[in-house]
């Protein structure tokens, strides 16, 4: 099996500078690769990315680019397997429609535009754990000019006998093609053959995501918890209001990171505008362009959304961890994101909801749960874009046929008269399409899931449990 690790380095300014280039020339293959694609399908010919990237190849060769000598050639090579993945998925999810389940279709693939702080390539490590043209994890420090003075010129290859290749050590460095090598914040979790790293930047820092593939053994031996097999059955209903509702009466509450922190964004913003950005000297590189205090300010207004973004998946990935470890079998509804601001009429009123929407990601956690369940074993069913699981009533079965507005918070059935919460009702419909949950079963607050949840700090609270049902306690 494959898991993914990723760990935050810590380049010099050279490097810094190199890994860009790495990002440009990554993005000029796979731009070409897509011009290239629309040019042969409006004249009607038949193609593959194989044919593109071997054009690509050739014209490279002719020196049509010569900056592209500078860098790894794995950054244009891996921009054409990035390409035919996202026309895969594009093709594929194309089949989908009409299925049921078409809430998130892949669109047809875009430029890539320029970015002084976003961008990413892959490096492949040796299959036969030879150092020379792949990264190797070391423990010790190389510079440049440790590899000219011992082979004479600026290789890739280095022939000094390392301590310790691709292991965890205390002090880890990697060591890329055609540069020195880079400090690691901490070393590989799993122990394990690498198979790729994907040098990427998020803002101001920069980060290593490697591809290790080990046994499962190793990976339960990081995450314990996985081991039991767990044999209850929970439906999670998704939203807004509250995070997420489970069916046993569990509410997880939103914390809301990024409405929180929106008056400072702006804040920041507001100066960072005021500041002097572009200076005259046109002959001078973007970045020198820039004017001191206003790249204070934009480093400022970076952090802070990086800190949004690392608190709103840090509590994606413990509820996540939480759901897994003690239900084998899952029933998540599949909302329609992008159709939900259409439903509103106020302008005013679709800025809020686009704004919630992006605060909590939904499709994160439905897609989190989907790859990490399938990995585990885990029975994931995802409802269908028309069930009516807020609409049906959870005891009876009645579906009403008018939409209930989203400021009643309470499902009254017209039928039997049963009273519960919006969310839990919304929940229990949605475990009967497992199979494995009873129809009109009350929430029970005893549940194993509470336990982790608690020692993980995540805020919730439940419903229904010691008064009458509905109720919160």
């Amino acid at each position: 099996m494959y898991v993914r690790q990723t760990i935050e380095i810590r380049p010099n300014n050279k490097q810094k500078t190199y890994f860009r280039q790495c990002f440009g020339a990554h993005r000029l293959a796979y731009n070409y690769g897509l011009a290239e694609w629309i040019r042969r399908r409006d004249r009607g010919e038949k193609t593959n990315v194989r044919d593109i990237r071997a054009q690509f190849n050739r014209e490279k060769a002719a020196w049509r680019w010569p900056f592209l000598g500078n860098v790894s050639s794995s950054a244009t090579n891996n921009a054409f397997e990035d390409l035919k993945r996202a026309f895969d998925n594009f093709f594929n999810d194309s089949k989908k429609i009409g299925s049921g389940n078409n809430t998130e279709l892949t669109g047809y693939p875009t430029p890539k535009d320029k970015s002084y702080n976003s961008g990413s390539y892959t490096e492949y490590f040796s299959t036969d754990n030879s150092h020379g043209g792949g990264p190797v994890i070391t423990d010790h420090r190389i510079t440049a000019k440790d590899i000219v003075q011992r082979n004479g010129h600026h290789n890739t290859r280095y022939t000094d006998v390392l301590k310790a290749d691709n292991a965890n050590t205390a002090k880890p460095y990697l060591r890329l093609p055609r540069l020195d090598t880079v400090r690691m914040t901490r070393p590989l979790r799993y122990e394990g053959r690498p198979v790729s790293v994907t040098i990427r930047q998020h803002n101001e820092r920069f980060y290593a995501c490697f591809m290790v593939e080990v046994t499962m053994q190793e990976f339960l031996r990081h995450h314990p918890r996985y081991a039991q097999q767990p044999t209850a059955a929970v439906g999670i209903d998704l939203g807004i209001k509250e995070l997420a509702v489970t069916s046993d009466g569990i509410s997880i509450q939103n914390p809301r990171p990024w409405e929180r922190q929106l008056q400072r964004e702006n804040r920041l913003q507001e100066r960072m505008n005021h500041c002097q950005g572009i200076k005259q000297k046109k002959s001078l590189r973007p970045s020198m362009r820039l004017g001191k205090n206003f790249l204070k300010r934009k480093y400022r207004l970076w952090r802070l959304r990086t800190h949004v973004a690392n608190r709103r998946a840090d509590l994606r990935n413990k509820l996540c961890a939480a759901i897994l470890a003690n239900y084998q079998h899952i029933a998540i509804e599949t909302l329609s994101v992008r159709s939900m601001p259409a439903t509103v009429r106020k302008a005013k009123n679709k800025r809020k909801l686009r704004l919630h929407l992006a605060d909590v990601s939904l499709y994160e956690i439905r897609h989190r749960l989907q790859t990490l369940g399938e990995l585990l074993g885990r029975n994931i069913v995802l409802a269908p874009n028309n069930f009516p699981s807020t609409r049906r009533c959870c005891h009876c079965g009645h579906t009403a046929h008018s939409t209930l507005d989203t400021r009643i918070r309470t499902f009254r059935c017209p039928e039997c008269g049963n009273t519960i919460d919006r969310d839990l009702n919304a929940a229990i419909n949605l475990i009967n399409l497992t199979g494995i949950g009873n129809t009109g079963s009350m929430p029970d607050a005893d549940s194993p899931m509470r336990s982790d949840l608690i020692r993980s700090n995540i805020p919730h609270e439940l419903i229904g449990h010691g008064k009458e049902v509905g109720t919160r306690s």
